[in-house]
């Protein structure tokens, strides 16, 4: 009914719609996760030792220190809290051992295992993206910045949402990002990417999370606004770049391990700015 909030799927939990099963110790492992407090961290439930939380916010702003400081223990923790934790929305409290908030399916498909808040999205997708967008600046050795603002939710939920003006990509200070569902299709979960945009580029940031050299087959859509056929210019983070053609709107790019590449798409259409992402929102 109107105004009242949607149940999620598999709410309230039954008897048996949770089978056991293993998995490796890594998948479910609790090490990264931080909590809420000692009260809903422990439990008295059977197989519910302790209930860590998945909104690591702290995440990017961990990432950042390690950028200024390269001491490798904020990385670790960074990374640990973050990354594969989730492919959607996961929930809040991690309860038990289960890989079911993993699922790119859930939260639409339960059963609700982590007690699923809907006015925790919002704040949980705010520092999913400030760690995509910190990481691509951090691995790119300054050669990229967003101009932003801080976010100050509820309780710790707090970080720095972007996208409100013009950056710099390299020696591209027209660049915005532009953040849309569909512009780039890469085959490899272990690439992250961000995506950008100005008068007459568009950008592909990837990083890496993989320990070996990725090579993979990097794709965008129409949506994108970037030529299908031409010469790109491929970045390596130390600023130097090189030619490169591509075809069908699709590239072949060698990504290092734990490193970072970007690629500047020319525009099929160079038109100002504004009008650009104004007609890309149509």
């Amino acid at each position: 009914m109107e105004g009242q909030c949607p149940i999620p799927f598999g709410f309230p939990r039954k008897q048996g719609d949770v089978e056991e099963k293993k998995v490796p110790e890594w998948l479910v492992s609790p090490v990264g996760l931080g909590l809420e407090q000692p009260s809903t961290y422990f439990t008295r439930v059977k197989g519910q030792n302790v209930h860590p939380v998945f909104m690591s916010s702290w995440a990017p702003h961990l990432l950042r220190l390690f950028q200024y400081t390269q001491k490798p223990i904020y990385e670790i923790y960074a990374r640990n809290g973050i990354i594969g934790r989730y492919a959607n929305y996961p929930g809040y409290y991690a309860t038990g051992f289960t890989d079911i908030p993993m699922s790119k399916n859930f939260p639409y498909k339960g059963p609700d295992v982590s007690s699923v808040y809907y006015h925790h999205i919002p704040p949980h997708i705010a520092f999913s993206v400030d760690y995509l967008v910190t990481e691509a600046i951090q691995r790119s050795g300054g050669n990229v910045s967003f101009p932003y603002s801080k976010q100050e939710g509820f309780v710790w939920f707090n970080n720095r949402v972007y996208g409100g003006g013009k950056g710099r990509v390299f020696n591209d200070m027209q660049a915005m990002l532009h953040m849309r569902k569909g512009l780039v299709t890469i085959a490899n979960p272990e690439i992250n990417y961000v995506t950008a945009i100005s008068d007459k580029t568009f950008w592909i940031l990837l990083s890496s999370e993989a320990d070996a050299e990725s090579k993979i087959n990097l794709k965008w859509s129409a949506a994108a606004g970037a030529k299908t056929t031409g010469m790109a210019l491929e970045y390596e983070s130390n600023g130097r770049s090189a030619s490169r053609d591509f075809k069908a709107s699709a590239i072949d790019i060698a990504v290092p391990a734990k490193g970072f590449k970007a690629l500047a798409i020319p525009l099929e259409t160079v038109t100002p700015l504004q009008h650009q992402l104004r007609l890309k929102m149509v």
